[in-house]
C-alpha cells in the first residue's frame, strides 16, 4: 500500500514550475487530491475539477471556500465537448490505482481539454510507474519532460504539444478504460456483466461478492439495497433469482452507476433504481426488508477505517425494524463491534480463510424480533 505523499499532489513543485496565474483556465484531474486545485484557485485561476465520485466533488468544493477560494467541481468522468481545446493548463495526479487503461483516458482527456500552446502537468511517484507513464503521455503529446524530483520521490512532468483529439470508445466515460464481460451464477441464476477498468471489480467479479451472495438469505418478496453496487453484481443477481424483489442499488461512483445501469439493461432487469449516492446520503426516507455490502476497506486507493463503520451506521437507519443487513469483509477486519452499536444482533455466519459474513438484525432504537 503505497503512503499517502505518494499519490498527493507536492504543491512545492508546482510553485517551483507551473506558471499558473489569475484568469487562467485549469481543468484539475486530481482524483482523490484537492491540493493542486485548490492551489490553482487560490492564484486566481478559473479551475473546473472533475472528481468521479459525489464524496470527492463536495470535498474539494469544500476544501477550496475554506480556503477563501472559488472553483467549479464537476462530478464527471470525461470533459464535454465544448471544453475541448479551452483549457490553458490541465494538472493530473496519474491515477495508478485504477490501471493503466484509466490512466491513459486521462491523458488522452488532458490533450482533448488543451489548447494547442497549453501545458500539461502531472506526478507520479518513482515506485509507482512513474516512467511507464511518462511514456504512455507520449502518445498525447509531442513533448514530454520531467522537470523536478520532490518530497519522498514524487515527480512532476511537463508535456506539450497535445496531439489531434482521440475521443473515447466507450460510451461508459473517459476514465473507464476497456471492457470484459463475465459471468456469475448463484444457484440456478446466471448473469451476464460487463466490468471495466476505473470501477472495483474490474478484471472478474470479487470472489468476496460471490461469497456473501451464496450465504445471504433473501426473500422472495423482499426489498433489498445493493450498497456499494459497483458493476451491480449483487443486486442485478437477486432481481433476476426473483422478480417480485424490489431492488435498489447505489455507488458513490458516477462510473459504477452508469455501469450497473448498463449490466441492468444487459440483462433485461428493468424493475430496478440504480442511484448515485454517497454511502447512504442519497436514499431519502427509504427502508429496506434486506440490505447487502462487500463493505469497502479504502477510499480510492488510501485506506479508510473509518468508512466502513459509517457505513454500518447508516445500514441501520434505512432497514425496516425487522430487517437484516448483511456485510461481508475480510476475515482479519473486526467489524463485529461497531455493528453492535447500530444493531441489537450480530453474529458471523460463515468464514473461510479469507472472507466472513456478518448478518445484522433489529437496529437499535427498534424492538423487532429475529425474523
Amino acid at each position: 500500500m503505497a503512503t499517502p505523499r505518494t499519490h498527493l499532489f507536492d504543491t512545492a513543485l508546482l510553485d517551483r514550475h507551473a506558471a499558473v496565474s489569475r484568469g487562467m483556465r485549469v481543468l484539475d484531474l486530481g482524483f482523490h487530491d484537492h491540493a493542486g486545485a485548490v492551489w490553482a484557485a487560490s492564484r486566481g485561476a478559473d479551475v473546473v475539477a472533475l472528481r468521479p465520485s459525489i464524496d470527492l466533488a463536495t470535498g474539494v468544493e469544500t476544501i477550496a471556500r475554506d480556503r477563501g477560494a472559488k472553483l467549479e467541481a464537476r462530478l464527471a468522468t470525461s470533459i464535454g465537448d465544448d471544453d475541448e481545446g479551452s483549457f490553458d493548463v490541465v494538472q493530473l495526479i496519474a491515477p495508478f490505482y485504477l490501471g493503466n487503461g484509466p490512466v491513459r483516458s486521462a491523458f488522452q482527456m488532458a490533450a482533448r481539454a488543451l489548447r494547442s500552446n497549453g501545458t500539461l502537468w502531472f506526478q507520479a511517484h518513482r515506485r509507482h510507474g512513474a516512467e511507464t507513464f511518462a511514456k504512455i503521455a507520449c502518445e498525447s503529446f509531442t513533448d514530454v519532460t520531467q522537470v523536478d524530483i520532490g518530497t519522498a520521490q514524487v515527480r512532476l512532468y511537463r508535456a506539450t504539444g497535445p496531439h489531434p483529439p482521440v475521443r473515447p470508445t466507450s460510451g461508459e466515460g473517459a476514465i473507464i478504460a476497456g471492457g470484459t464481460d463475465h459471468t456469475v451464477t448463484v444457484r440456478s441464476t446466471t448473469v451476464t456483466l460487463r466490468l471495466g477498468e476505473g470501477v472495483f471489480g474490474a478484471r472478474g467479479i470479487d470472489p468476496a461478492t460471490t461469497y456473501l451472495l451464496d450465504r445471504a438469505e433473501v426473500p422472495d418478496d423482499a426489498s433489498v439495497l445493493d450498497l456499494g453496487c459497483g458493476s451491480g453484481a449483487i443486486g442485478i443477481v437477486l432481481a433476476a433469482e426473483s422478480r417480485r424483489r424490489r431492488v435498489v442499488m447505489s455507488d458513490v461512483s458516477k462510473a459504477a452507476v452508469d455501469l450497473a445501469s448498463a449490466n441492468a439493461a444487459r440483462n433485461g432487469i428493468t424493475r430496478l433504481r440504480v442511484l448515485l449516492s454517497d454511502g447512504v446520503e442519497g436514499l431519502a426516507h427509504d427502508r429496506f426488508d434486506v440490505i447487502l455490502s462487500n463493505l469497502p476497506a479504502h477510499r480510492g486507493h488510501v485506506e479508510d477505517p473509518a468508512l466502513a463503520a459509517r457505513l454500518i451506521t447508516g445500514c441501520a437507519r434505512h432497514l425496516v425494524p425487522s430487517g437484516v443487513a448483511w456485510f461481508v469483509v475480510n476475515r482479519a477486519r473486526g467489524i463485529e463491534i461497531e455493528a453492535s452499536r447500530a444493531f441489537r444482533m450480530v453474529e458471523v455466519v460463515d468464514q473461510n480463510g479469507r472472507y466472513k459474513v456478518v448478518r445484522c438484525a433489529t437496529p437499535r432504537g427498534t424492538r423487532a424480533s429475529r425474523p
